[in-house]
């Protein structure tokens, strides 16, 4: 019994030494790949090592800037002999959303873009410029765009890292395009210039002038007017649609012409330009003839042109200002 006692025993030795053999003195503290806040200050966990080691450590993490920063550790025994070397990767990132402090009633111009509020708010983000942010206002989800009025809406400030805020609030929705019009960049529209002018009742027009020779004309009442010019062997012959703004369908189209210093011109009155049409078949409800120019040319024009008069203007309440065709 002695013997296989001492037998047992010894048998055992070799796991013991073996367990010792396999524990490191030298390990990262934390984790390989860890966050830290932008515009935070960084620690750096480190390396576990027995007393009168050294350790090395190469790379930086600039918390000023996002992105993926690496961090190598050589680790030297008391003889400065290399005995590991090992690495942690750190990404800097951005997890916190936009902050936005806003009056307790804001003025919103229906079709005026979203960074228009900018100027009303207070907004602040940690990390990304006021005009990197994002904005999404869910106006049209509360309301048809042609009634101006007091409405709740929600306010979502996004940053580039995807970060958000959304704030509810009262928001009073105003009607003005000429609101609208001080907010048109001039290059990605197409606008060569704005000319302000006095109607015949003394209203105030903005003329709005494109590159490709179109023009629109808005009364401060909101009554539009769009002119296509037409290659003609005319001296000048163009159509026109006219409407008070939300009511495009019930819009009076005209054909102009001139000859010297005559002009002749037709129209069309109460037509539906929101219906999808392939071609035009309009006859002229009036038609005054100062240029010699008889009405069947007149009306020819029209229903030759007219469907492209309607597209152009769908693209300039859509696309330009921003607002609802119908």
């Amino acid at each position: 019994m002695k013997i296989k006692t001492v037998l047992v025993f010894l048998s055992a030795i070799p796991f013991f030494l073996l367990g010792c053999s396999l524990f490191d003195p030298v390990s990262l503290n934390g984790i390989v790949t860890m966050d830290s806040e932008v515009n935070t200050d960084f620690t750096d966990p480190g390396i576990t090592a027995p007393n009168g080691y050294t350790i090395i450590t190469n790379g930086t993490v600039n918390t000023t800037r996002l992105g993926q920063y690496t961090l190598s550790y050589s680790v030297l025994n008391k003889d400065g002999e290399t005995v590991k070397e090992m690495t942690r990767f750190v990404n800097v990132v951005d997890t916190t959303p936009p902050e936005i402090s806003l009056p307790d009633t804001l003025i919103i111009y229906y079709g005026v873009p979203n960074d228009y509020i900018k100027q009303y708010c207070t907004i602040e983000d940690n990390y990304d410029e006021i005009d990197d942010l994002e904005i999404s206002i869910n106006i049209d989800e509360v309301t048809d765009g042609f009634t101006p009025g007091t409405y709740t809406i929600k306010i979502t400030i996004e940053d580039l890292s995807g970060n958000s805020t959304e704030v509810d609030m009262n928001a009073e929705l105003r009607f003005d395009i000429f609101e609208i019009i001080e907010t048109l960049d001039y290059e990605e529209n197409g606008i060569t210039r704005l000319i302000s002018d006095e109607g015949p009742k003394g209203e105030e027009i903005i003329w709005i002038l494109f590159e490709n020779g179109d023009s629109a004309a808005i009364q401060e009442d909101n009554k539009i007017h769009y002119f296509y010019r037409l290659n003609s062997n005319y001296s000048y012959a163009s159509l026109s649609a006219s409407w008070n703004y939300g009511e495009v369908d019930t819009a009076t189209l005209i054909v102009s012409i001139s000859r010297n210093s005559d002009s002749s011109s037709g129209s069309v009155h109460n037509f539906d330009m929101t219906i999808e049409r392939e071609t035009l078949e309009l006859a002229l409800d009036s038609y005054i003839n100062c240029a010699s120019i008889s009405e069947e040319i007149a009306t020819q024009l029209l229903n030759n042109n007219g469907l492209e008069l309607i597209v152009r203007t769908k693209y300039f309440i859509e696309n330009i200002l921003h607002l609802i065709y119908k």
